[in-house]
């Protein structure tokens, strides 16, 4: 057991890796975009990827899943690898008529997207990226399948440079604009979706089998709910906005919600990826209850540390690479990425869902959250502005954790650390306000300064309010003694 539990950790880490790698490709060229795109440009950009989030979220996220499943249901290769290439055509038709539909009605999704259908050509090659996706989604669930992480994290990191390269080249050299942005984001899925059909080539046969199509798309249609009301929440706001303030404002929210997104990219994620072993593994062990209490307290302490580091971040690091068109979103950022904390901790609060298999609230949960979100920014960001998206957020990651929290409370009683949590927010916000009041005129020294102040100011707090235990400050001690004894060494 501890063996497996071991090896589910390596590869969860090296697949996880790989996921961050892929993204991270945004984050290097956030100062190019910021640079050689307006705010406005950047606003139709990621109003025409929802196209391409959508295809995959409708096709390959949903086989996914069922893939893995009917993997493991068979001993035989053969078998194995008919319901590989079942999985595998059932994608593509399912991704190609979707395409097919949306590239018929181009010109219509470019003028409800962006408002003009002079994008239609965009919308296009975002359509086949969107295809490359779905198809590369179902090879790389044969990939984990076969547990090849590190075969994962090379083609993510080609993939990446690929990306990163034609960006550069179509958006700086060339001046494409944002049909630059596309391309390139195109040549980096195109050689990611090739390289990884080529290593899962001899795991499938084009066989098509009706029986194992009916129990793939029977297994995969609980996480249409999903993956739907994911899709609606992302277009959603960003549609309300183009709407209701133009596409400036879908620019700021996006970069805001991107730089917030380092919550989720750098510890949410990894988390969901390896937290399933986690809990399943404690649930057999005594005192399994007090376990997920006290493991809930240590991922809001490292959400909240980061989310903070991030917000106080924004602003020196935003001055200084970006036009001040962009600057805007420097005041959205930490209400987004505290949202997107609160958002984590959704699932350990909810843990009695997926502990007695009623995973039927796990959509539950994404809709309330979603339509206090909408609901609120639709009322109120022709009142306020781009700000009230930020305030929106906080509150649908609120109600998604209150509604996971009371599932889990009918389900499997948790008596959640409150009072430490309560410490935990109240050390968030002395560290927030005594970062901001840091300034410098180099941005470097600034962004130094800020998050040395985040990290002392939060642990300051933490000791004054008495949040450590006994065994935790036994533990710190032991842990200090011994560094501090390789040090003199």
């Amino acid at each position: 057991m501890k063996k497996q539990i071991i090896e589910t950790v390596q590869h969860t880490g090296i697949f996880s890796l790989g996921a961050i790698l892929r993204q991270g490709a945004s984050y290097f060229l956030l100062p190019i975009y910021t640079n050689y795109l307006s705010v406005a440009d950047y606003g139709y950009l990621n109003l025409l990827l929802i196209l391409n989030t959508t295809m995959a979220a409708l096709s390959g996220t949903t086989i996914g899943p069922a893939l893995i499943r009917s993997y493991y249901d068979y001993d035989n290769t053969a078998e194995r690898a008919r319901a590989l290439g079942t999985a595998m055509l059932l994608a593509i038709f399912l991704s190609l008529s979707l395409g097919a539909v949306g590239l018929v009605f181009a010109g219509h999704l470019a003028e409800l997207l962006v408002g003009s259908t002079g994008f239609a050509s965009e919308v296009r090659v975002v359509l086949c990226i969107g295809f490359a996706n779905s198809i590369m989604t179902v090879a790389a669930a044969i990939i984990r399948a076969k547990k090849w992480s590190r075969k994962y994290l090379l083609v993510n990191v080609l993939a990446m440079l690929a990306q990163v390269g034609a960006i550069i080249y179509f958006l700086i050299i060339r001046h494409y604009g944002i049909s630059g942005v596309i391309y390139g984001i195109g040549s980096g899925t195109a050689l990611g979706t090739v390289l990884m059909i080529f290593l899962v080539r001899n795991e499938f046969t084009l066989g098509f089998s009706w029986e194992e199509a009916k129990r793939m798309l029977f297994f995969g249609a609980p996480f249409l709910p999903t993956n739907a009301i994911a899709i609606a929440r992302k277009a959603g706001i960003r549609l309300i906005l183009a709407h209701s303030l133009g596409a400036t404002a879908v620019g700021i929210y996006a970069l805001a919600f991107r730089i917030g997104n380092f919550v989720q990219l750098l510890i949410g994620r990894p988390f969901s990826q390896i937290s399933p072993a986690i809990v399943m593994s404690a649930l057999s062990k005594p005192r399994a209850t007090r376990f997920y209490a006290r493991l809930l307290s240590y991922l809001t302490a490292a959400l909240l540390l980061l989310a903070i580091s991030v917000s106080v971040s924004a602003g020196p690091v935003l001055r200084a690479m970006s036009k001040q068109e962009y600057w805007e979103a420097i005041r959205l950022v930490p209400l987004i990425a505290f949202g997107i904390a609160l958002f984590w901790m959704r699932g350990l609060l909810g843990i009695g869902a997926f502990i007695k298999r009623k995973t039927y609230w796990f959509p539950v949960r994404r809709a309330a959250g979603s339509i206090i979100f909408l609901g609120m920014s639709l009322i109120l960001v022709q009142e306020i502005g781009v700000i009230a998206v930020g305030y929106s957020f906080i509150a649908g990651s609120l109600a998604t954790c209150v509604v996971g929290y009371f599932t889990t409370r009918s389900l499997f009683p948790v008596q959640f650390e409150w009072l430490r949590l309560a410490r935990l927010f109240a050390a968030g916000a002395v560290s927030f306000m005594a970062a901001s009041l840091l300034s410098s005129d180099l941005w470097v020294l600034e962004l130094i300064l800020r998050n040395i102040a985040v990290l002392l100011a939060f642990i300051a707090t933490l000791v004054i309010l008495r949040f450590f235990e006994p065994d935790e400050k036994s533990y710190i001690r032991q842990r200090t003694n011994l560094i501090l004894s390789k040090l003199r060494m």
